[in-house]
């Protein structure tokens, strides 16, 4: 059963033994605390930016959410406006107004500052998967090394709320 996958609880484990032979699409074990330690950091990395990808997107979802919102109310008005009344066709325009806004907003500000938080995080995990994919760590080595990591942190960007507005609330 040596080298083959067990699963146990949910987890795939690898019996490893250091007499076994290696196989085609074997996994390499790394015993370099520095190459270690650099994998440990891009995993480190790719958690961080994974987070804020999550809270990001639903920032993104809730703001098309809102545009969408505004498209159909003005959808609604337009149709159910009487072209003779003054004040529905003021309304109705502030409610294209505030659409249109909204738009350019989405266009400009959310959806660029959203792929750029999905660029960071598919290059952090293409960078954790060339790097460390496939690749075991030392048992006695990864302890040492987990003892004393300090990884460089991962820059966040402003959300976007706290960019439009200037707070975190």
């Amino acid at each position: 059963m040596m080298g083959n996958p067990t699963i146990a609880g949910g987890t795939v484990f690898l019996l490893l033994a250091s007499a076994a032979v290696p196989q085609a699409g074997a996994v390499e074990v790394l015993h370099a605390p520095d190459a270690i330690r650099a994998c440990l950091c891009l995993d480190q990395a790719v958690t961080t930016l994974s987070a804020e990808l999550n809270q990001e997107s639903e920032a993104y979802d809730n703001q098309r959410k809102a545009l969408a919102t505004l498209e159909s109310l003005a959808n609604t008005a337009r149709q159910q406006m009487d072209p003779a009344n003054q004040a529905q066709r003021e309304a109705l325009g502030r409610l294209l107004d505030e659409r249109d806004a909204a738009a350019e907003r989405f266009a400009v500000e959310t959806t660029p500052h959203y792929n750029a938080i999905v660029g960071r995080y598919n290059d952090a995990a293409d960078a954790f998967n060339r790097e460390c994919g496939n690749k075991a760590y030392d048992w006695s080595v990864l302890q040492q090394v987990q003892s004393t990591l300090s990884c460089p942190s991962t820059p966040r960007r402003q959300s976007s709320h706290r960019r439009a507005t200037g707070n975190d609330s």
